[in-house]
């Protein structure tokens, strides 16, 4: 899980009105835990012609989801960027699926999260 803490951009003008303020059905100023997966499918939608299908372990990325290699390396510099990973590129050649992508990634975090954990040691 990844806890984020969602802040107002502008506060509201008055304490009553705090709990009218939301993002995403989160009320703001909320700590919440999200899976990766919940935030992929969140990264992936804005990036297919298809972003109100339901996207599941085994969508496909190009017959389902209809994304092209241009709209697939975004969703990998994006992932990168928000996990602060870095994603294998041989094991990336053989990804069809948003399943096999989530389990690259939650490999791939988890070898990173070991890393920081045995420098932290040294």
């Amino acid at each position: 899980y990844t806890v984020i803490y969602v802040q107002g951009i502008l506060p509201p003008a008055s304490a009553s009105e705090k709990d009218s303020y939301q993002y995403r059905g989160i009320k703001l100023n909320e700590v919440v835990a999200v899976t990766t997966e919940e935030i992929l499918y969140d990264m992936i939608r804005p990036l297919t012609i298809r972003p109100h299908l339901v996207i599941g372990p085994e969508t496909r990325f190009r017959k389902d989801l209809k994304m092209d290699s241009f709209d697939f390396m975004e969703l990998i510099l994006r992932t990168e960027e928000r996990f602060h990973c870095r994603l294998d590129d041989g094991a990336l050649a053989g990804v069809q699926t948003v399943g096999q992508f989530l389990m690259l990634v939650g490999e791939t975090t988890t070898e990173n999260d070991k890393d920081k954990m045995e420098e932290e040691h040294v």
